[in-house]
């Protein structure tokens, strides 16, 4: 019965060590995967810009200045 017991506790705590380690592997590949969607952001980005420069300026519209992760709010939203 003791052996049993001992070997129940010690089955309890590698099923507790895998349980941590599972959790930490899933936090850094959630991790990787946002910086991942982060950098295809910025890739996207690179690639539209001048584009869509080039398309305003066709159509006879100035641009004058280019920022990223700006909004502006007009009031009529």
């Amino acid at each position: 019965e003791r052996l049993l017991r001992e070997q129940s506790q010690e089955t309890d705590r590698k099923f507790q060590e895998t349980d941590r380690l599972l959790r930490e592997e899933s936090k850094r590949v959630n991790n990787q995967i946002g910086q991942l969607g982060n950098r295809l952001g910025e890739f996207v980005e690179s690639q539209v810009r001048p584009a869509a420069v080039k398309l305003f300026q066709e159509r006879g519209i100035a641009v004058k200045e280019i920022a990223s992760n700006t909004y502006i709010q007009t009031g009529k939203e």
